[in-house]
């Protein structure tokens, strides 16, 4: 992790498999969570690529309530990375989340590169286990038709924040990433023989395996307003990677990624995208 006043600190988040599967426990939690950080003891996550990941961006595991660590550190990450300000959906993720906009004050610090790529990265990983929650919502909820738009609609705003946030976290130029941030990330991956990945996210993973959950669920309930929800959350899907794939190509053109293997990065994600479009029902419209 960066020697930095701004990333000095860790942050805390509960392993993501701990989520809850309720959106109103988060409304709840934001009453009480905006103080002082919510204590619990440390975990490591067991796999060692992801408590890689996690160490290079100082993230910290917590045994504490997953629900206030993660109202916690939607608002710590709003209030610490640059340009927040200038992005709605990032102040529709708070409002989501049970957070007034008001309450918590956008960054308005100048940050060096490897800051903003690692305070972006943060502000990432904390509305992904906000969309986690509300797809587990909808998967707990599915004959609920309300409830499940519930979650749907959950997840779809903090997807959506996701992308945002993704494109502030690259906010600088190919020569800063080439000269700072892929020398940091291939020293970190130095200790692995398949290099340093986005793959390797805790939280990404887990999201991917929400995802799924709901496309196996959402195949036995087609009401038309979960069809509208999921219509949208598609599309949103489509932009996140489409953001990624954005960012990696101003980075990296058309050359490999940081895993130690053979061909573009881009259109590895392309393919990554196609296959998480998957795991949503077909269209039905």
């Amino acid at each position: 992790m960066l020697n930095s006043p701004l990333v000095r600190s860790p942050l805390w988040l509960a392993p993501p498999e701990r989520l809850p599967a309720d959106v109103h426990a988060l409304r709840r939690a934001a009453t009480t969570a905006l103080g002082s950080p919510p204590t619990g003891d440390p975990i490591r996550l067991p796999d060692e690529h992801e408590a890689t990941f996690d160490a290079f961006f100082g993230v910290a595991r917590s045994a504490g309530d997953p629900v206030s660590l993660l109202v916690h550190a939607l608002a710590t990450t709003y209030a610490t990375t640059p340009g927040t300000a200038h992005a709605p959906s990032l102040r529709l993720a708070l409002q989501a989340a049970g957070i007034t906009p008001a309450s918590v004050t956008a960054a308005t610090a100048t940050a060096s590169p490897e800051e903003c790529w690692v305070l972006g990265h943060r502000l990432f990983f904390a509305l992904i286990q906000g969309a986690v929650v509300g797809l587990r919502h909808a998967v707990a909820c599915s004959t609920d038709v309300p409830e499940s738009v519930l979650g749907i609609r959950t997840a779809d705003v903090f997807l959506a924040a996701s992308a945002s946030a993704l494109r502030l976290t690259a906010s600088f130029s190919r020569q800063d990433y080439e000269d700072a941030i892929r020398p940091a990330m291939s020293r970190a991956g130095e200790d692995s023989a398949t290099g340093f990945s986005g793959l390797w996210s805790a939280d990404h993973r887990v999201l991917v395996g929400g995802l799924r959950a709901w496309g196996i669920e959402a195949a036995q309930h087609r009401a038309p307003r979960v069809l509208d929800a999921e219509r949208s959350l598609r599309a949103t899907l489509s932009d996140v990677y489409a953001a990624h794939s954005g960012i990696c190509h101003r980075f990296t053109g058309d050359g490999p990624s940081l895993l130690n293997d053979k061909g573009s990065a881009v259109l590895k994600l392309e393919r990554l995208a196609c296959a998480r479009q998957r795991l949503l029902p077909p269209d039905e419209a």
